[in-house]
């Protein structure tokens, strides 16, 4: 496991996740220049909070078997590791808290079936919107007959959990990305939103015209700001 720099980038031009554009999109203002300003000073992390977790979950829809098992497999995994650092301790901490979320979010919820699920990585290039830079990057595809037709976006925050406002943006703009990327329409129904702490699941909405009107203006707002940031 990587060891975390306190290292900080300034980006020069505006740009931020898809996640935190939802969550940028339904936020108070003390909030929204927050996001900003972690979006244009990121810390340099070489080793994400999350990432070991987002890929386990991954990897739980992509298997075949998708047993439950595997996901408890892996949070044993992590409670055998020595942390040799506070970082490491915390990284091991947040993705067992995840991981335990999401074994809960298996048991209760109703995920769709029927669906061959794969690694959304090989798509997972930005999208541009009125001068800012998007990082939509799907954790998985969603596949029916041997073509996309639909993804998963992948939220975690125990401090900020998804409104379903948030969450219907990142949906939407889910399926305008994939739309763009296979050149094809893509159906809303298709496009899901996991926020793993609140344990809830998210579709992309029917109505989304407006909903993009929202985020091209978000966008738009967030490029003529980031030099003040």
């Amino acid at each position: 496991m990587a060891v975390k720099t306190k290292k900080i980038t300034k980006r020069l031009k505006p740009r931020l996740s898809v996640n935190k554009l939802g969550e940028y999109l339904s936020a108070a203002p003390y909030r929204r220049r927050k996001i900003l300003q972690d979006a244009k000073y990121p810390q340099t992390v070489i080793f994400k909070r999350y990432n070991s977790a987002a890929n386990i979950i991954r990897d739980f829809f992509v298997s075949d078997r998708r047993h439950e098992s595997m996901v408890q497999d892996a949070i044993e995994k992590f409670r055998q590791q020595k942390p040799t650092s506070k970082y490491q301790r915390e990284v091991i901490h947040s993705c067992i808290e995840a991981l335990t979320r999401f074994m809960q979010f298996i048991e209760e919820s109703s995920f769709p079936e029927g669906n061959e699920f794969q690694d959304g990585i090989s798509i997972s290039a930005s999208i541009a919107i009125e001068g800012t830079q998007v990082s939509v990057r799907p954790e998985i595809l969603i596949h029916e007959k041997g073509k996309v037709v639909g993804g998963v976006k992948l939220y975690f925050s125990k401090s900020f959990p998804l409104s379903k406002d948030s969450a219907e943006y990142i949906g939407t703009l889910l399926m305008k990305y994939l739309e763009l990327k296979l050149d094809r329409p893509i159906k809303s129904r298709n496009c899901f939103v996991i926020d793993v702490f609140s344990k809830t699941i998210y579709t992309a909405p029917k109505s989304h015209i407006r909903r993009f009107q929202d985020i091209e203006a978000a966008c738009q707002e967030i490029s003529s700001r980031w030099n003040s940031i």
